[in-house]
């Protein structure tokens, strides 16, 4: 026994000397050398990243986004935006098991953690060996917000660094976050800061977007849903993925009842819900234009090139023609509302409600240049506060006469001519049964409340005064059928019967409705030498806060040709000739001095609902439009759109001409001109004039008939008129077929001259004829009708000139 104690004593002994021996000491302190050195090595190693994330101030966290700046296309700035749907809330207004779903989700030990999870670290880091995927990670709540709240990517960028320097300063920059604020306000930053998908940046913003609620209004499945859609909110953002929504939420869940948030019967429970959203998004933007811009970096930018904001948007716009844009459509429909029978709401009575339509009359208007598609002015309404609703884009409205130039681009192409006569007369409504069935169809196309027929008129002279009945005959002349093959290559449409799908006349007017952006590019087209315009752009550039480029715009080309450059430059002519000597000459002569080298046409709708004024420049396409939101309604008794818009668009085009001097449309160069009569079209000959009598003093008067007329080189007529002349047939189709077999008549082309010349003396100034129809600035002047009475001839001392009657065209009987 006293053995067994000696050697246990012995044991214990040699167990205390071990720890004495210098081998042992030796390494223990080898070891702590290792640690040290360890340390100051780590240490060395991370000074750089402690460095810069102490270089971040930290207060930068409460500012929630920068501003992003819009500049146009002179580098001024516009304005500013935040592109971000975002609303901040307090902690205090975020229900418990909004938090508890957060914790769950995405940082269990967030209440215990310094910032930095360790065992998820280590977790994370086992995961990386096994898997090979380096991105995998555990950054907890805190140093989300730190790369939430900083450019770490960028900078790191900068620098020539990584995404491990992004983590390291990430992870110092979480230390420093804990130490400075406490969880409850970390928890607040995140919450408001971290984005959840579809644009949406805040629990407050997006709950109110998936969901229709305020945050203290969620139930815990709603709650689960938007933490599901942290990890990758354009994958799993409960509008555009509900069902995959619906599975990360569902681990969501999972997680909140090992967490002990929630039992297993309630997540269950929670779980069979299925994911319904209700967006009610809090409104952004304080103009179309904005709104526009912002939905453009929306869509165009991921959003971790968004966060944080700071960016400069490089915009097409100009400044100075937007704001004149904004400024005469609200100051010409202010002048309207204070109009003489104007027997509606006015915008100054208006009172905004949620979802309440305007019930003042609405204007819009859009400015672009039609060669490149750059926007240069938008305004999608009178006021973006009462209403967000874009008429440029989404408004459709009848285009009225505003349609009219497209009927006789189909007249032209189908082998008419401006210079075609048309019949000018009444005509049955029935014909088109517009506004009513019955009686004369109304002409309120020239904008007069005393219209004139005058009989048989030129297209062109048709167009310029945008004769209504004149322009229906036309069309169904030539066929609805390629009328509306037309209209549909410019993105128009006509109206069919509902079962037969039949087109209807009354298409020919303009009863279809259309955007104004749509009309808008279909004038451009006119003007653009039968191209129409590239897809608009909004955005040339964006810039994030240190300068670098994150978009930039490609250059878009012209690639469609919707009408042949002969027949744009016909129409653009008329178009010319509509604010020169047609229905819109004296609101031009009016019009203080206004400059202007284009075409124009105003629009009018047959119950004066909708008005419309589009036209261009060389370089720049306008139009505007005004009506009211239910499209019905008259704006007053036989209100115009001379009236009503055309103002603010003369106003618009003057200051546009103060900044970019228009490029002169060109004409073609096989677009010739032809002196024809106005009355047949055809070739203009010296019996071609009107005689007029003076009903007081019996004076007679003698009117040159004769216009000069573009054609298509090898297109233009080449009979004389018919009209003034023996034989009133016509005449050109009769030499188009002739048959002897089925003609009655023979008609002979005369013999012309090839060279003016004379044998012997001209003692008559023979050698300069009166007229020569290879020279059109040869004519005659009638001083008297050609016919010569010579019972009645009076003294012949007084004549100075007896004319000769030129020989009648020569016919053979077969």
């Amino acid at each position: 026994m006293l053995l067994k104690r000696k050697l246990k004593h012995k044991k214990k002994q040699d167990k205390r000397s071990i720890f004495l021996r210098g081998w042992f000491l030796a390494i223990c302190v080898f070891l702590l050398l290792c640690v040290v050195v360890a340390y100051f090595v780590f240490m060395s190693l991370t000074k750089s990243y402690r460095e810069t994330a102490a270089e971040y101030n930290l207060e930068h966290i409460r500012n929630i986004e920068r501003p992003n700046i819009i500049l146009d296309r002179k580098n001024k700035e516009v304005g500013r935006i935040f592109v971000e749907n975002r609303a901040e809330v307090p902690i205090e207004m975020v229900p418990q098991k909004m938090i508890d779903a957060l914790v769950a989700g995405e940082d269990s030990r967030f209440y215990t953690h310094d910032g930095v999870d360790y065992v998820g670290i280590s977790r994370a880091v086992k995961g990386n060996l096994q898997t090979g995927n380096a991105d995998s990670g555990a950054s907890t709540l805190t140093m989300q917000l730190a790369r939430n709240a900083f450019p770490l990517q960028a900078d790191a960028k900068k620098k020539g660094g990584d995404k491990y320097d992004r983590k390291f300063t990430e992870i110092y920059l979480a230390y420093r976050i804990e130490e400075k604020f406490s969880k409850d306000q970390i928890m607040e930053f995140y919450l408001n800061r971290v984005p959840f998908g579809s644009g949406y940046y805040g629990v407050r913003s997006a709950s109110l977007g998936f969901f229709g609620k305020e945050p203290r209004d969620l139930e815990v499945w709603e709650c689960a849903s938007l933490v599901g859609s942290i990890k990758n909110p354009s994958v799993f953002s409960p509008l555009r993925n509900p069902e995959r929504n619906k599975k990360s939420r569902n681990n969501v869940l999972n997680r909140m009842r090992i967490e002990g948030f929630i039992s297993a019967e309630e997540c269950e429970q929670y779980k069979a819900n299925l994911v319904v959203t209700n967006p009610l998004p809090i409104e952004r933007g304080t103009s179309y234009f904005y709104d526009k811009v912002a939905n453009y970096v929306l869509d165009t930018l991921p959003e971790d090139l968004r966060e944080g904001g700071g960016l400069k948007i490089f915009t097409t716009v100009d400044k100075d023609l937007q704001n004149e844009l904004e400024k005469s459509i609200k100051e010409q429909l202010y002048l309207v509302e204070k109009t003489e029978g104007y027997d509606h709401t006015k915008y100054e009575d208006f009172k905004a409600k949620k979802g309440l339509q305007t019930k003042y009359l609405q204007g819009a208007g859009i400015c672009f240049n039609h060669k490149t598609g750059e926007v240069l002015a938008y305004v999608g309404g009178r006021d973006f506060k009462h209403s967000q609703y874009d008429f440029i884009n989404a408004g459709k409205r009848p285009v009225g006469t505003a349609f009219l130039p497209f009927v006789y681009a189909a007249a032209v192409e189908s082998g008419k001519s401006m210079s075609s006569p048309l019949i000018d007369e009444a005509m049955d409504n029935r014909m088109v049964m517009v506004s009513g069935q019955e009686g004369i169809l109304a002409e309120w196309g020239s904008e007069t409340l005393e219209p004139t027929y005058e009989g048989i008129i030129p297209a062109r002279q048709s167009l310029a005064h945008s004769k209504i009945a004149a322009t229906v005959r036309l069309g169904k002349e030539i066929g609805l059928t390629k009328v509306n093959e037309v209209a549909e290559r410019m993105s128009l449409t006509m109206p069919r019967t509902a079962s037969s799908k039949r087109l209807l006349t009354r298409g020919l007017i303009g009863s279809e409705s259309a955007s104004l952006m749509v009309v808008s590019k279909a004038y451009a087209a006119i003007a653009n030498q039968g191209v129409s315009p590239p897809d608009l752009t909004w955005v040339t550039k964006i810039e994030n806060q240190f300068g670098e480029v994150l978009y930039e715009a490609p250059k878009l080309k012209n690639n469609k040709q919707v009408l042949s450059k002969e027949v744009a430059f016909f129409i653009h002519s008329a178009l010319e000739d509509v604010w020169k000597k047609g229905n819109l000459a004296e609101s031009f002569s009016n019009s203080d001095s206004f400059n202007f080298k284009g075409g124009i046409k105003t629009g009018t709708s047959a119950n004066f609902a909708d008005h419309w004024a589009v036209g261009y420049n060389g370089d720049i396409t306008c139009g505007l439009w005004a009506g009211f939101f239910s499209g019905s309604e008259a704006v007053y008794p036989g209100a115009f759109a001379k009236d009503i818009i055309l103002p603010a668009w003369q106003s618009v085009m003057k200051k546009a001409a103060t900044h970019y001097v228009p490029n002169v449309i060109a004409q073609p160069e096989n677009v010739i001109s032809t002196l024809v009569c106005a009355r047949s079209g055809l070739i203009c000959t010296p019996e071609c004039y009107d005689k007029h009598t003076n009903a007081v003093s019996g004076k007679v008067n003698y009117e040159s008939t004769g216009i000069m007329e573009l054609f298509k080189k090898g297109s233009e007529p080449i009979g004389y008129c018919d009209v003034h002349g023996e034989y009133n047939g016509d005449i050109s189709k009769l030499e188009a077929t002739r048959d002897l077999s089925t003609t009655d008549l023979l008609y002979v082309l005369p013999v012309r001259p090839q060279v003016i010349a004379l044998a012997g003396n001209d003692p008559y100034n023979a050698n300069i004829p009166e007229y020569d129809p290879f020279n059109n600035n040869i004519t005659r002047s009638f001083k008297r009708p050609i016919t010569i009475d010579l019972f009645d001839l009076g003294n012949l001392d007084e004549i100075s000139t007896i004319y000769q009657p030129r020989p009648g065209r020569i016919f053979m009987d077969q």
